[in-house]
């Protein structure tokens, strides 16, 4: 029988350890093969650096992505990036010459032929993690030409995004699965910590200290002391 393969999809860089960190590790130590796929690693463009020859610290947080990745359990080659850059249209829509999120996802989903899907919440703040959600919405359809092996697709919360938006019917974070991560939450603050350009101090909500609190308050949820919250969109079972 194969390994039971498991995509996440990230708009940005420590998108994936905020969301589904704890679950990365827990699937990775019961031998599940973990694929991460960051499509607009081009954010880390709005880190200048002065001595880099692009002026930026885009290669510097893809290395941070990459041992995050591993202390999470994958592999540096089960990491991969979009490349869309920040100042880059990003969109799902279609035009001629330009490039085109439900594409990359598209081609990510028929080189991996994982069995679920991990993607970010539509109704978050930042509007890129719609886009995201939306791509992976048409490219998982039942009749999509790469649906191939898929199972189950997920939508996991962002902290730090997820809570900024207006709650409303139209974009709250209804969370029906609710994962175990109480054995695996020190691996995914050790994770996030190698994101030194993106840890913030209390109060931020992407602080070690919030990030903590999520995952206590999302395990009081489920009966759990800690865990991470998902959204099942969809299950196929044949």
């Amino acid at each position: 029988m194969k390994k039971q393969r498991i995509l996440i999809l990230a708009a940005h860089l420590d998108d994936e350890v905020l969301g589904v960190g704890g679950t990365i590790a827990k699937y990775s130590a019961e031998g599940k093969e973990v694929y991460i796929h960051i499509i607009r690693d081009g954010i880390a463009e709005r880190h200048q650096d002065k001595n880099s020859s692009n002026g930026n610290k885009r290669e510097y947080v893809k290395s941070c992505a990459i041992m995050c990745a591993g202390i999470l359990g994958v592999p540096k080659e089960r990491v991969s990036f979009g490349g869309y850059s920040l100042y880059e249209n990003f969109t799902c829509i279609h035009t001629a010459g330009e490039k085109n999120v439900v594409n990359e996802v598209e081609k990510v989903l028929e080189e991996i032929r994982p069995h679920e899907v991990f993607t970010m919440h539509g109704g978050d703040a930042h509007t890129d993690h719609g886009v995201v959600y939306k791509a992976t919405e048409i490219a998982t359809r039942p009749i999509s030409r790469v649906i191939g092996n898929i199972e189950k697709v997920f939508s996991y919360e962002t902290i730090s995004s997820t809570d900024q938006a207006f709650q409303s019917i139209n974009n709250i974070f209804i969370p029906n699965v609710y994962v175990d991560i109480t054995n695996y939450l020190n691996l995914k603050t050790e994770a996030f910590s190698k994101y030194d350009t993106e840890i913030a101090l209390p109060p931020h909500p992407r602080s070690l200290e919030k990030i903590i609190a999520k995952a206590y308050s999302r395990g009081g949820e489920g009966n759990m002391f800690a865990a991470e919250a998902f959204c099942l969109l969809r299950q196929i079972i044949r």
